[in-house]
């Protein structure tokens, strides 16, 4: 029987100085290996599924994502890109995200929070039309009883002195709960596929790189000189402890040029997992790109330089237009990270496509655009001292992913070989499927 540990669903009540006791979630899960490798869950059982025990675990780390490319992958920005500035370098910081709520569309539910930290906080699903959520620090499973004794009573989860407390125990039941977990399963296992599985579509005028067929890997989980490639033409600087996430927008390959649509993005987030602190650190939390200007629109093959539109949408979201024959970049900011604490990165952000002219005719379920989310790595000594090369040679970078009328989450994510994503999840609050 297969054992799955998930990190955050340990729910830790406290009882005296410093003593926890580690709870099991009673919930049946049934696991399924499809046909083209991917994994789905359910709360009842099918012909192929297996049953999978969830239970608490403590702390450990992302797979390791080491395939490389055969051949040249190059950036997915190749050519004359906007590299940032001196102003784009921020320092590491954790507030919690602030999600935007977007549309009603059903989405996944996880953990609060930056999602970096090991104990569940309050955990809320949200689906068409509206949302319900449990209060209170921990989550209660119905089926397990973790109860202490007191003075003259028993506590529901905390130590009391004569009285029962119930102010930090959801009053969700067993059912709930499974429900949260196969969505926290479903993203996880969509988060894997964004960096294992071949694109959902090729990019248009991108068939000579490796990118274009499926996720890759340059420097990976390396941030030194010695996980640069050999084929990158810049200069190979000792440290790259510097690190900023990118959207790559492209026609897909063989479709006509779009109609009467435009990208949406929101919500943009980067974090790097911390191996001293054995969780997931927010460096940045974004609504939307800031500047207008942040980005770049490129004739495709040629990479000549076009311009292209920034509009606000109503709902506090910004989308972008781009000529026809042409592909977008857009980018967040550059922050600085440890690099002897180094154990992956996870940036993720929301798409969609939304009506160019809402009088014109409805082509959101027919121009065919492909997202794709990646990063890049810059040295200590930038911007200072020149790349030696117009591109960056790139972390690597995310599954392309086609856009349309409904919000979808892009992901891009590595750790280092000592961890495992299943042991030390992400942030997957908010998911989009």
């Amino acid at each position: 029987m297969e054992i799955l540990i998930v990190k955050n669903l340990s729910l830790l009540f406290s009882i005296g100085l410093f003593f926890c006791t580690a709870i099991t979630v009673n919930a049946e899960v049934y696991k399924t290996t499809n046909g083209d490798g991917t994994v789905s869950y359910s709360d009842s059982p099918s012909q192929n599924s297996t049953r999978v025990n969830v239970l608490t675990s403590p702390a450990g780390g992302l797979n390791k994502q080491s395939s490389k490319a055969t051949s040249p992958v190059g950036s997915a920005h190749d050519g004359e890109v906007n590299l940032p500035s001196a102003n784009d370098v921020k320092p590491a910081t954790s507030p919690s995200p602030a999600r935007t709520t977007g549309s009603n569309q059903s989405k996944t539910a996880s953990t609060s929070g930056s999602g970096s930290s090991g104990a569940v906080g309050s955990a809320s699903t949200q689906g068409s039309g509206g949302s319900s959520s449990s209060s209170g620090s921990t989550a209660k499973a119905a089926t397990t009883t973790a109860a202490t004794t007191t003075t003259g009573n028993t506590t529901t989860g905390n130590t009391t002195t004569g009285n029962t407390t119930t102010g930090n125990t959801t009053t969700g039941n067993t059912s709930n709960q499974q429900t949260s977990l196969l969505k926290i399963l479903t993203a996880l296992s969509i988060l894997k596929k964004d960096m294992t599985t071949e694109n959902e579509a090729m990019p248009a005028a991108s068939d000579q790189y490796a990118w274009a067929y499926k996720p890759t890997m340059v420097m990976g989980a390396n941030p030194t000189a010695s996980g640069i490639p050999k084929w990158y033409p810049g200069k190979r600087f000792a440290v790259w402890d510097r690190v900023l996430g990118w959207i790559t927008v492209y026609r897909e390959k063989g479709a006509p040029a779009p109609v009467n649509t435009r990208i949406a993005f929101k919500d943009l987030s980067l974090y790097y997992f911390s191996k001293a602190q054995k969780k997931w650190i927010l460096l940045e939390s974004l609504p939307n790109i800031e500047e207008d200007h942040r980005g770049e629109a490129n004739t495709e093959g040629t990479n000549i330089r076009v311009p292209y539109d920034v509009r606000l949408e109503k709902d506090g979201f910004k989308s972008y237009k781009f000529p026809a024959g042409s592909w977008f970049h857009t980018y967040g900011y550059m922050h600085r990270f440890d690099i002897n604490d180094f154990g992956g990165l996870y940036y993720r952000f929301d798409f969609k496509l939304v009506l160019d002219n809402p009088a014109g005719p409805n082509t959101l379920n027919t121009d065919k655009l492909v997202v794709q989310a990646g990063a890049d790595y810059y040295p200590v000594e930038y911007p200072k001292e020149s790349l030696g090369a117009s591109y960056n040679p790139g972390v690597g970078t995310g599954r392309f992913l086609r856009a349309g009328p409904q919000w979808r989450t892009a992901t891009f994510t590595l750790m280092t070989p000592d961890y495992k994503i299943d042991e030390n999840p992400p942030n997957v609050d908010n998911f989009y499927e």
